[in-house]
């Protein structure tokens, strides 16, 4: 399938609902907890789980590979088929933070869409998960993999013990696009991957590599609340700098910190938001990942905090009137305008200003009051961001110009971060909105808001 001359209006409308619905809806997570099954989806930039990812074929490619140089990887070798399609299990790279399991396929349309993690006796482990290859991925590559989270009992027990990883689901992708962004909506609106049952059993020894723990004991009394910095972990397959966070303002529910990392003389970013895993909600304290150091000869690590981003939650309503449109509203400071409402095929349609200047947050969660579970067929949002002036812009240019010679990788930790632009004069300046369901609400409300910050603060040194 070939598509041409899309259109750039599209495109834009495109990146919005990308950015909503690769949280919303696909990029998932399997959680178990006690045999329970969750499936978590993130809303909003920061949850109070970890993040959840697919991701395109192998995580930590660099890593795997310096770990087979290093002969620090369980080698496998184990095959599967199903009809005249060949899995291996090929190697294992493992430690406290979670395990990667590498295999190749013998036809790259195929991928393990399916499993479950036990121990020994075939016993469920008590706390785990596991993320996949993305299946939108139109890659010819034969090599993937996929990823396992584990709790900190889990960690123990597989240092001294085999485990067993039975895979009971495999998927076939049978639509290629040409456009990356066009395969990613169609596996989000109407996938056409099929699922094929299967009962494979994997037991095996693996080796966890050990993680290095250097304490740090740093903290901050912010503006938001205090944050302690306890450990970095040097892991195989990543750096985690551990933190604790008691908020100040009753209305968080998360905090994300970000950090400028220097080694010697280099800065590393911290990891992606499309390559990081997770690390948060699986035995341990919150997480900030970086890129691994494991194989390096560090001398001096240097530690910065430059800013974090808030998620608040709250239950506002507002009453909306179709014949008062426009109708400005006032939320904890911040002024807004729905502008105007339409309605067509069982959808109500509002669009949404946002003033340029005198801004506190970066977006504001705002939807429809249902009038019952029955009458909603749900809601989706496309977002328009843009350079505003925020309450404090004087504040905010003034600690970002001293932070860019301080932490010259500053705009990049916030680009990988999946905030790009934000924390300095980047905000949602308007928002369309829609309601599908039979009735029109005439009411809304505002759940949820976030904000940032930069903070200028002195360098943690590690010898």
């Amino acid at each position: 399938m070939s598509i041409n001359n899309i259109p750039e209006k599209l495109m834009e409308n495109v990146e919005n609902k990308l950015r909503k619905h690769v949280e919303n809806k696909k990029k998932k997570l399997h959680f178990y907890a006690s045999a329970a099954v969750l499936i978590i989806a993130i809303m909003l930039p920061i949850s109070v789980f970890a993040y959840s990812k697919y991701y395109n074929n192998i995580p930590f490619k660099q890593e795997i590979d310096l770990a087979r140089q290093n002969n620090n990887i369980s080698k496998i070798n184990k095959s599967f088929e199903y009809k005249n399609v060949e899995f291996t299990i090929k190697d294992i790279m493992a430690d406290e933070t979670g395990i990667e399991v590498i295999y190749n396929v013998s036809n790259p349309k195929y991928y393990i869409n399916g499993l479950s993690f036990k121990d020994a006796n075939n016993k469920n482990f008590h706390l785990w998960g596991y993320s996949l290859p993305d299946s939108s991925d139109n890659s010819d590559k034969k090599e993937k993999a996929f990823f396992i989270f584990i709790g900190k009992e889990e960690a123990k027990y597989i240092q001294k013990n085999p485990i067993t990883i039975n895979i009971d689901n495999i998927s076939y992708k049978n639509i290629e696009y040409n456009n990356k962004i066009l395969a990613k909506i169609s596996s989000f609106i109407n996938p056409k991957n099929d699922s094929f049952k299967v009962n494979w059993t994997l037991k095996t020894q693996v080796t966890m590599q050990n993680v290095k723990n250097i304490p740090i004991n740093k903290e901050y009394s912010l503006n938001i609340g205090t944050l302690k910095l306890k450990n970095l972990k040097e892991g195989i397959l990543k750096t985690i700098l551990e933190y604790d966070f008691t908020p100040s303002d009753g209305n968080i529910t998360k905090m994300r910190p970000l950090f400028s990392m220097r080694l010697d003389n280099n800065y590393t970013d911290n990891i992606n938001e499309e390559e990081k895993l997770g690390y948060e909600s699986f035995g341990y304290i919150h997480g900030e990942e970086f890129k691994s150091i494991y194989y390096k000869n560090i001398k001096e690590i240097g530690i910065r905090l430059v800013g974090a981003s808030i998620n608040y939650w709250y239950n506002k309503e507002y009453e909306i009137s179709k014949d008062k449109l426009p109708m400005q509203f006032d939320f904890n400071g911040e002024k807004f305008k729905i502008t105007s409402m339409t309605q067509k095929d069982n959808c109500t349609k509002y669009s949404v200003e946002y003033d340029k200047t005198n801004r506190i947050y970066e977006r504001i969660g705002i939807i429809p009051v249902r009038f019952s579970d029955t009458d909603n067929y749900g809601s989706e949002s496309h977002q328009k961001n843009e350079k505003v002036q925020f309450k404090d812009q004087a504040s905010r240019n003034t600690v970002y110009n001293t932070l860019i010679n301080k932490a010259p990788n500053l705009n990049s930790i916030y680009n990988n971060a999946g905030y790009s632009g934000i924390g300095v004069n980047n905000a949602v300046v308007s928002e369309n909105f829609t309601f599908k369901g039979r009735s029109v609400p005439n009411k809304f409300k505002i759940e949820s808001a976030a904000r940032s910050f930069l903070y200028d603060t002195d360098e943690i040194v590690i010898h």
